[in-house]
């Protein structure tokens, strides 16, 4: 291959059709739709800085909505799709998640 015939990296991007496909397939399969979102963060962690969460918090540091989806700027922006993905996850209470909630849904880790 000559250099105009080589492929150039391309940077990944979770489209806004992946996303409303990512909400349609929380409706039709959510097994399914949380190991796809889990293992696409990890694919992607420089992305995501929801994985680095708990890294300068402490582990026992409470998460609004609006907080948590900070942590996914510039990578995942549809806000019902990150609501799906918060209330999904285990709440101390109505408002609030711990990190270790979003580890546990991150690597899809079922509380017993």
């Amino acid at each position: 291959l000559d250099s105009t015939m080589a492929a150039k990296p391309t940077e990944w991007n979770c489209t806004t059709e992946m996303q409303k496909d990512l909400i349609k397939l929380h409706k039709d399969n959510k097994k399914k739709w949380q190991t796809k979102i889990a293992t696409m963060v990890r694919e992607h962690p420089d992305k995501f800085s929801i994985l680095t969460v708990g890294v300068e918090d402490d582990g026992d540091n409470l998460y609004t909505f609006e907080e948590f989806k900070d942590h996914f700027k510039g990578a995942m922006d549809n806000e019902k799709l990150l609501k799906l993905i918060y209330d999904d996850m285990d709440h101390v209470d109505d408002n609030h998640i711990k990190f270790l909630a979003i580890h546990r849904w991150m690597n899809e880790v079922k509380v017993v």
